[in-house]
Order: C-alpha cells, then sequence, then structure tokens
C-alpha cells in the first residue's frame, strides 16, 4: 500500500537528512498541473497519428508499440508518454533525494551549437560521444560531482538542423564553472549561427526544487521559431513539431531509451537513490 505523502513534512528535511528509502515522494501532490495518466493518453494519441502518416515501417512499428501500451503492460519507450510519465515521477523523485543534501544546488543548460545535426545525421552513437566529450571536459575542468541531467534536442526551423543540449543539476563550482563557461564560450561552438547571439551556457541557482528539477527531465522536444518582436530585436517561440521531425524525434527517443537520455557524472544510479562515486562537497 502506498505511503501518505506529507509535503509540508518533506520539504522541512534537512539538507543533510536523507529521506527513509520507503518513503514515497508523490509527484503529482508536490508539483500542480503535473501530467496526467489521461492527459499522457490523449498525447500518445496524438504521436500514433504522426507516426501512422509517415512511410516508414519504423514509424508504423513504433505506432503499434505506443498503441499496445497500457496500464498492465508496459511497452518502455522513451517516445511513450505513459511510460515517460512513470520515469519522469521515479526520476525526479531520486533527484529530489540527492539536492536535498547540498546547499548550493544549480541548474545549468549546456547547448553544443557546433554539434547541432541534419535529421539524416541523427544517431544513437553520435549523441553517445557527445554524451561522453561532456563528461571528459567536465573531469579535464575538475568538476566535483555528483552531476545529474538529461539530454535533448530542439529543431531549429530557420537553420533546419537539431541543437542538441543538457539540462544539468550541479553544485555550483564558481571557479570551475568560470573555465566551463569559457570553454562552452570558444569560437567553433559560437560560430555556427551568423548575426545570432548564442548562449550555450546558463546557470541558475535552484530555489524551488520540485519545479526546477522537473524541468530538467522533459518528455518532448520541440521546433523553434524565429521572429522578431516589436523591438526589432530577433525573438523566439517553441512550438509543437512538424510532422516529419515530430516522427524522427520519437524514433530517436525509442531509439535511445530512458538510459540514453539520461546524463549522470560522478554519481550512478541505485533504485531510488543516486549513489555518489566522485569526491563533493558537502
Amino acid at each position: 500500500m502506498k505511503k501518505q505523502f506529507n509535503r509540508d513534512n518533506y520539504l522541512a528535511k534537512s539538507q543533510n537528512d536523507q529521506l527513509d528509502v520507503e518513503t514515497v515522494i508523490d509527484i503529482e501532490e508536490l508539483l500542480p498541473g503535473f501530467e496526467t495518466w489521461d492527459k499522457a493518453l490523449r498525447e500518445s494519441s496524438k504521436r500514433q497519428k504522426c507516426l501512422k502518416s509517415r512511410t516508414t515501417k519504423k514509424s508504423h512499428n513504433l505506432a503499434i508499440k505506443l498503441n499496445d501500451c497500457s496500464a498492465e503492460n508496459t511497452c518502455s519507450s522513451a517516445a511513450c508518454p505513459l511510460c515517460f510519465r512513470e520515469y519522469r515521477m521515479s526520476i525526479i523523485s531520486a533527484v529530489l533525494r540527492l539536492a536535498k543534501q547540498y546547499s548550493d544546488c544549480k541548474s545549468v543548460t549546456l547547448v553544443f551549437y557546433d554539434d547541432a545535426m541534419k535529421s539524416k545525421d541523427i544517431s544513437k552513437d553520435k549523441i553517445e560521444k557527445l554524451k561522453n566529450k561532456l563528461s571528459k571536459q567536465l573531469k579535464r575542468i575538475g568538476i566535483q560531482g555528483p552531476v545529474v541531467g538529461s539530454f535533448e534536442m530542439d529543431y531549429h526551423e530557420d537553420i533546419g538542423r537539431w541543437m542538441p543540449h543538457f539540462h544539468l543539476l550541479m553544485l555550483d563550482q564558481p571557479t570551475e564553472f568560470k573555465i566551463l563557461r569559457t570553454y562552452m564560450k570558444r569560437h567553433i561552438n559560437l560560430g555556427v549561427r551568423k548575426g545570432v547571439k548564442n548562449r550555450p551556457m546558463l546557470s541558475q541557482r535552484i530555489k524551488n526544487h520540485p519545479k526546477q528539477i522537473s524541468y530538467l527531465f522533459k518528455s518532448y522536444w520541440k521546433l523553434v521559431v524565429p521572429y522578431i518582436g516589436y523591438d526589432g530585436k530577433r525573438k523566439t517561440n517553441k512550438r509543437r513539431l512538424k510532422s516529419i521531425e515530430h516522427a524522427k524525434s520519437l524514433r530517436t527517443l525509442d531509439e535511445l531509451g530512458f538510459k540514453g537520455l539520461l546524463f549522470l557524472y560522478g554519481v550512478r544510479r541505485s533504485g531510488p537513490w543516486f549513489d555518489v562515486t566522485l569526491s563533493v562537497r558537502n
């Protein structure tokens, strides 16, 4: 039987007081507006319709997989809104437990403009190489773990490329962050989009743990559309992907799986916990 969750008791826990392994974190209660099962079902229907509209066998097979998924017999695909909903609740719970042990966590987004890809060039191997490149660079810089987050891509309509980026939970390390920012701002990474101001690294102190950590693990890649605002400056809107790119994103999510989307550095997943494997500052 599910244990009763008390939000106030959870948030009142001190940063060094680990929750009992049996404690259930009720994400739906902690995050009002978290996607419901019915909403996930509706999203699954939209994805199936998109996949069926494509001519490839892979798209049709994925549509069948999503259609056959149920609470009793899950498909375990990262392209499935039902399965991703359960994954998000699990991973957010685990990261919340980890983050509450530290007082100086930050949400960090890293954008690899120089690794932007055409749809035909996207592959699991390329994404794994990018994850490995980031891990090696964090090690060279001397970043201390734990680092937990996810890989994501948005399709930029103006350049016809998928822009890979990472949303990460990291400990605040001013000196190392300065070096990391310099690395992300190297010319090869900033020179991809001429005449456009690039923001390869964004860091924010985590104040609302549940809301900000939930943002690190999203189930939907989006279309980025540029436009000129009333002030004459370039701005962007994020929209639902068009059919061709949407189907490509779903096939890629399915190929990567939850493990392929997850980025871990100096930490490993152990059930409802993360075990830190690199030296950290308490």
